[in-house]
């Protein structure tokens, strides 16, 4: 359903996906858009780099960004403040929320999946209980049941790796689909340091049958992605001369 909404050819509007929650899961969320980002599997329109494509996808934590270093406990029991949060990226109907709550009872972020629905939003949601309040307020839930902790409560545990987990399959489902990896090669990554050019270049050594690194690599740097160095030499209008 978010690739429909992100991939439809020709479409004038960039949909947007947001993914809010609170502590631990509320991290999760914001650290899975952070590492897909630097990873360059996600992109956004500002803080984001772009990898082919202005995909609008966003992070937010209930207490706001300083929550990700320190806890601001009360902020998760504001149940007007998620969709508050939201409206502050002007959303639209064709937009995506996913909430993320390990116990499907956090009223920030069921307050942001309710408010979205209603304002005819994809929602979706990330718990680890089955049946819950969160659930049923999302029109796509997934409840994965984890089982109690460990150290009760404590749902950096099996909670918070289980969300990283589905967290990380919706993004990179969705950048597969859109076709940012070709294989499984990330051929829209941004070239943003010397290991990620090395990477590019052996893609298209890989994909080109090009055997000189230096040349497989000035081509990467003039086109600046393998998806585009690799099409130009496959047309013809590159070649190893």
């Amino acid at each position: 359903r978010i690739f429909r909404r992100f991939g439809l050819s020709g479409k004038s509007f960039i949909p947007m996906l947001v993914a809010t929650g609170c502590g631990v899961p509320g991290i999760m969320a914001s650290r899975t858009i952070e590492q897909d980002r630097d990873r360059k599997m996600t992109v956004m329109t500002t803080a984001f780099m772009p990898c082919g494509a202005k995909l609008p996808i966003i992070g937010l934590i209930a207490g706001g960004d300083k929550a990700i270093r320190n806890a601001v406990e009360s902020a998760e029991d504001n149940a007007e403040q998620g969709w508050n949060d939201i409206l502050k990226y002007n959303p639209v109907p064709e937009d995506v929320v996913v909430g993320v709550a390990a116990s499907g009872r956090t009223p920030y972020v069921i307050g942001a999946v309710r408010k979205a629905r209603e304002a005819g939003l994809l929602t979706g949601c990330i718990a680890c209980n089955s049946g819950t309040e969160l659930g049923s307020v999302a029109e796509i839930p997934i409840e994965v049941v984890v089982g109690p902790e460990f150290v009760t409560g404590s749902t950096r545990m099996k909670s918070g790796t289980a969300q990283k987990l589905v967290l990380n399959m919706i993004s990179t489902a969705v950048m597969i689909r859109l076709g940012h990896v070709r294989g499984n090669s990330m051929v829209d990554m941004q070239l943003t340091n010397h290991k990620l050019v090395g990477r590019g270049a052996r893609m298209i050594m890989d994909e080109t049958g090009i055997k000189d690194y230096g040349i497989a690599e000035k081509l990467l740097l003039k086109y600046g992605s393998v998806r585009k160095a690799v099409s130009a030499y496959i047309d013809g209008s590159e070649d190893e001369d």
